[in-house]
């Protein structure tokens, strides 16, 4: 069994973000079982540990935020007038990684994407993936080599922009 495959389709569990009570749930795969435990504190965020038959253990975090994670790396971090409205992320041992979502009013999305582009420029991330269509923007960058990646998506609706940020780094917190 794939832990992190797991970890993906548990991730619509972490968004729902369920209140201050711990459950346990044992998940039969077909291919083994994961057992996953969440437990939501008074501030809504939300912990899921997911162990695969294999040992690898997956942890994902998620729920309102409002600041930017103080571990994001120079080529993710946070921008002026930025206000996070939701964060998660996971660590499975070897690899940590998080998604911020973030609202404007100070800032375009052709901004915000020139902005990373130079953040990711400047980090030595290449294979530059881009992408625009009605006012939506996506950007993404990575370094295979060291395992670390970035992915902004941003657009524009009733006078704000909203997007979310979202960044792999290997070895971190593993």
């Amino acid at each position: 069994m794939r832990t992190p495959a797991i970890a993906l389709l548990l991730a619509p569990l972490l968004l729902a973000g369920c209140g201050g009570s711990e459950e346990k749930t044992v998940i039969d795969t077909g291919d083994g079982k994961t057992t996953v435990t969440s437990a939501g504190s008074g501030d809504e965020q939300v912990r899921i540990e997911a162990k695969g038959d294999d040992g690898k253990t997956v942890t994902m975090t998620a729920g309102p935020s409002t600041a930017w994670p103080g571990d994001a790396p120079a080529y993710a971090a946070g921008f002026p007038g930025a206000t996070v409205v939701h964060s998660m992320g996971g660590n499975d041992g070897t690899t940590t990684s998080r998604m911020v979502m973030f609202e404007t009013t100070t800032q375009t999305p052709e901004a915000i994407v020139a902005l990373y582009k130079e953040k990711a420029k400047a980090a030595g991330l290449g294979n530059v993936t881009e992408m625009s269509s009605g006012g939506n923007f996506m950007f993404g960058a990575e370094d295979k080599a060291s395992g670390r990646s970035l992915s902004v998506q941003v657009a524009a609706a009733d006078g704000k922009t909203s997007g979310s940020v979202s960044y792999a780094i290997k070895g971190a917190g593993g």
